[in-house]
């Protein structure tokens, strides 16, 4: 099984690079803006993927240009997205117990994109998920598959700009800020988010820098400098929001600069919050229990026509009380806990190789508790990118993860090969 494992992924590559080698033309990223604007995706992408600063600014400025015709054609404000995968992955204990293993062949993501300008300076933007794999194989479904419908991000937004280096933006809605959008939220090399964005939560407060939230934003750029500060409902429960139920909100602000044409970029988040822990386990936590919480972010890349490094370094402190049965060792009266977490990624990008083919290497690491020793996720992760198609690509990806304990027999490892079709048009 584990032959044919490896034939799937080295067939696939070598048709995508085989594809690659006969059609050099870049491929697109979000077909709609290109018809809209008839220019090439060149203008705004590196590698058919990566912002440059002028595609920065234009996802910015309400995905519009300023000296573009707006066209109130429907196929220039839709497009539509597709992945398919193959899944394996096999993780087990050092001492060989707690053995878990995946093999699935998966419609990962179907999904709409809509968005540009409405009127002068106002725009929208939407992400609706049609269907999307859940990762579950049992319990609940919106479609009896175990998939999901989801609702991305949503946003109307008003712009004004003072001149070609100078803009002001309001955004109210659903969304990230585009500072993590730019470093792994949004597109990426690789198929799967890094760790400490995607997946780095704390106890069982469900934040992590990936969620987006409802909330109003107001961001400010001025020839590379951008500035901008939200108020955000919060993460809330196990979805993406706590509307009606939890009056305290949550904010962000993100600095950062833009210092050449290809995108490169310094920045830094910070984001303070308060998740209602009552409201989900009341057993657990007092009645209004909060977890108050905050995090600080740099985030950066250096981009070169011959690939890119691209990282980001998060650091966070919680502060929650546990009720005093559930306090133990010192179970008579309850007990303030406030963990420090820590976690970081890194990525090299090749692009020098072919216009359609970038390999990519990264070290995910995350650590929930850094008072507390060998409770670490850790792991490389190997791929390549291969645009097979004009307007998609096949990318395939190895990834292992070690989660520590302090029981060196109990240390989880898991083995993952992912290998993704994606297209959109």
């Amino acid at each position: 099984m584990i032959r044919y494992r490896r034939l799937l992924s080295v067939g696939l590559v070598t048709m995508c690079m085989a594809a690659a080698l006969t059609q050099v033309r870049t491929a697109s990223a979000i077909p709609a803006w290109s018809r809209m604007y008839g220019t090439s995706c060149d203008a705004c992408h590196i590698a058919g993927f990566k912002l440059n600063r002028a595609g920065q600014n234009f996802l910015r400025s309400g995905h519009s240009m300023r000296t573009g015709e707006e066209k109130a054609e429907l196929g220039n404000h839709l497009s539509v997205a597709q992945k398919l995968r193959y899944n394996y992955s096999k993780g087990k204990n050092d001492d060989g117990s707690g053995k878990k293993v995946t093999n699935s062949f998966e419609q990962h993501a179907l999904s709409l994109y809509m968005g540009g300008a409405l009127q002068k300076q106002w725009s929208y933007f939407a992400e609706l998920y049609w269907h999307e794999n859940s990762g579950n194989t049992a319990g609940a479904s919106d479609l009896n598959d175990f998939g999901r419908s989801k609702l991305a991000d949503a946003y109307i937004q008003y712009f004004v700009r003072q001149d070609e280096e100078r803009y002001t933006s309001f955004r109210f809605g659903q969304f990230a800020p585009y500072l993590l959008h730019l470093h792994g939220v949004g597109a990426r090399l690789s198929g799967d988010r890094a760790y400490v964005i995607n997946s780095g939560s704390v106890g069982s407060n469900p934040y992590k820098p990936f969620t987006r939230q409802y909330g109003f934003e107001a961001s400010h750029y001025y020839k590379g400098l951008n500035v901008a500060a939200a108020i955000m409902n919060g993460t809330g429960g196990k979805l993406f929001n706590r509307v009606d139920n939890d009056l305290k909100k949550d904010g962000y602000a993100t600095v950062d600069y833009s210092f050449d044409d290809r995108g490169s970029m310094l920045g830094v988040y910070g984001y303070l919050g308060h998740y209602p822990l009552s409201v989900d386990d009341p057993v657990k936590f007092a009645s209004g229990s909060y977890d108050n919480f905050n995090q600080i972010g740099v985030l950066g890349n250096y981009t070169r026509k011959e690939g890119a490094l691209v990282g980001a370094f998060f650091a966070g402190k919680n502060k929650y009380v546990l009720r005093k049965d559930f306090a133990a060792p010192v179970d008579t009266t309850d007990l303030t806990v406030e963990p420090k977490s820590m976690g970081y990624y890194a990525e090299l990008q090749i692009y020098g190789i072919h216009p359609r083919i970038q390999p990519f290497v990264r070290w995910d690491f995350w650590d929930p508790d850094t008072d507390v020793n060998d409770n670490e996720v850790l792991g490389p992760e190997v791929g390549v990118s291969c645009h097979a198609m004009d307007n998609g690509r096949i990318v395939t990806h190895f990834q292992q993860l070690k989660t520590k304990n302090s029981i060196k027999a109990h240390e989880f490892t898991e083995n993952k090969v992912v290998v993704e079709v994606n297209f959109m048009f």
